[in-house]
C-alpha cells in the first residue's frame, strides 16, 4: 500500500514523503508547519489520505491530529 511519511529533519524542516505502491517516493520540504498543514489538507480534500497509510514521528503528531477527525 502507498504511504505518507511525515517527520522533521535535522535542520528542523518538516518533510512529507509520499511513497507509491511501486516504492517510488517524492519528498516535499516545508519550513513552517502551516505549509505542511496546507499540503495535508489538500491531500485530504482529494481523498489521498484514505488511500495511503499515514506514518509520522512524535514531533509531528500534534500538527496532524486534526486530519484524523
Amino acid at each position: 500500500m502507498a504511504k505518507l511519511i511525515i517527520y522533521r529533519d535535522k535542520q528542523g524542516d518538516y518533510i512529507l514523503e509520499r511513497v507509491n505502491q511501486f516504492d517510488h517516493s517524492t519528498r516535499h520540504c516545508f519550513a513552517t508547519v502551516e505549509g505542511l498543514k496546507d499540503r495535508l489538507e489538500y491531500y485530504k480534500s482529494i481523498g489521498l489520505l484514505d488511500t495511503h497509510d499515514l506514518i509520522f514521528d512524535e514531533d509531528c503528531k500534534v500538527h496532524i491530529q486534526h486530519l484524523q477527525n
